[in-house]
């Protein structure tokens, strides 16, 4: 029978050597010892303190520098750090940039522009001057005198005025006088054409009772040569019958004047 192998058995140690518990440097607890941390474990243990593992944890953990590496690193941040760029401002749609003092746009919008008006009056003036000089100056030759002859002109206006008011002015109590002072204030050859109504008019007006009232609301010279002149106007003939209202016409016309033997007189009727 071969000899059996003997069994070693180790040694049973009795070494109290601290065993090392990972996350801890305090020494494990025997759990036949009494539990001196609820009682002692806001003091702090004197043998971590002088540990060298302490120690090791400490210098370990510490990562602190200097001034000069921290102005190095602060040096290399600034120089990696690229340059930023300033954003482009967007106008949003429907907006427009504020116009700059000085401009058009910067004007308010409720001012009268008062070029226009300007102008159109230098140019009025400019024209009367011209016809003043043109009327001075020998061997000059103009040939609406409206623009020259102030006098004539206020003559022949005053004159039309009363014709048209002859014309269409007359009363049924006193038609024959009304009509009778109307033709003296026309040329013989409108005149003659205007009696052709005169009896129509008299019965009209003898029947209906009629009245009426003459206002010439404007009047103007629009051309005047030598012995000729041609006046636009605007007329407003009211009328009564039998002493009510009946109603009235306003109408623009142009009326023709003629000179003879020194007096204006109405020549023609045009209405417009």
């Amino acid at each position: 029978m071969p000899p059996q192998r003997r069994k070693i058995v180790p040694p049973v140690t009795t070494s109290k050597v601290r065993k090392k518990v990972a996350g801890t440097n305090r020494k494990p607890t025997d759990s036949s010892a009494p539990d001196s941390s609820a009682v002692d474990s806001g003091a702090p243990d004197s043998a971590d303190l002088d540990s060298p593992t302490s120690v090791e944890a400490a210098s370990t953990v510490s990562i602190s520098k200097t001034p000069e590496q921290k102005a190095s690193v602060a040096e290399t941040a600034e120089s990696e750090t690229p340059e930023s760029e300033t954003p482009e401002t967007e106008t949003p749609v429907g907006e427009h940039p504020a116009a700059e003092a000085g401009s058009p746009e910067a004007e308010p919008a409720g001012r009268t522009n008062w070029v226009p008006t300007i102008v159109i009056g230098a140019v009025a003036a400019l024209l009367v001057a011209f016809a003043a000089v043109a009327a001075l100056k020998p061997g000059t030759e103009v040939d609406n005198a409206a623009w020259v002859d102030q006098g004539e002109t206020s003559e022949v206006t005053r004159a039309t005025s009363d014709a048209l008011v002859g014309l269409y002015r007359y009363n049924f109590a006193t038609i024959d006088a009304d009509i009778a002072a109307g033709l003296e204030k026309m040329t013989p050859a409108f005149r003659e054409e205007s009696q052709k109504f005169i009896e129509e008019i008299k019965s009209t007006a003898n029947e209906t009772q009629t009245a009426t009232d003459v206002d010439v609301l404007d009047i103007g010279v629009v051309r005047l040569q030598d012995d000729k002149a041609e006046l636009f106007a605007n007329v407003n003939v009211s009328a009564t019958s039998a002493g009510v209202a009946s109603g009235n016409v306003v109408f623009p016309l142009i009326a023709n004047m003629e000179k003879i033997d020194g007096q204006w007189l109405l020549s023609a009727t045009q209405d417009k």
